[in-house]
């Protein structure tokens, strides 16, 4: 079995300037850190012993499913990668096409996974990046329940709009 460890760290800051009265500013910084430290290998919280992680690319509005319950291992073997639980989902949209976006979920099928957009049929858009700045989501549910994945609970759907997209994914989790 392979050790899965992640050190993950997000951090958003802003500054609003506020003007008020004659020439007067006030710097108004706002922001915080989003961090997905899962430094040990294991199926309990904070812990992960699945990786999925792979570079998709996408025809113009052609759609792929992914199969949670059997995706390639990362290094190519012949296991598969078959996820009990998700705890951390991240994806980077490589398109600079203004509009063009990565719809996630509304898989449509009895098997269509819930674990992170509910009800049935519920769908997410990724809009595409800039030359400057990415198009991106990142999801995380580090505590033990994660987001489950079951038999009748594993395919995710993701289409993109009429562009070409290339998407790097990163789904960590565990088997149990």
């Amino acid at each position: 079995m392979a050790t899965i460890t992640g050190k993950n760290k997000i951090t958003l800051a802003f500054d609003q300037a506020q003007s008020y009265g004659f020439g007067n500013v006030l710097a108004l910084p706002t922001g915080f850190s989003i961090k997905a430290l899962f430094e040990q290998t294991g199926v309990t919280a904070d812990k992960c012993n699945l990786l999925y992680a792979k570079e998709l690319t996408f025809v113009a509005s052609t759609p792929q499913t992914l199969n949670l319950k059997s995706l390639p291992d990362i290094r190519d073997v012949a296991a598969a990668v078959v996820f009990a639980r998700v705890r951390l989902l991240a994806i980077r949209i490589g398109a600079f096409a203004d509009g063009a976006y990565l719809e996630c979920g509304a898989e449509g099928s009895a098997n269509e996974w819930l674990g992170i957009l509910s009800p049935a049929g519920a769908k997410e858009k990724i809009m595409a990046g800039t030359s400057a700045n990415d198009g991106f989501l990142v999801r995380g549910a580090p505590n033990t329940t994660g987001w489950p994945v079951a038999t009748d609970s594993r395919l995710w759907k993701l289409t993109p709009s009429a562009h070409a997209i290339v998407a790097q994914i990163i789904i960590a989790g565990c088997d149990a």
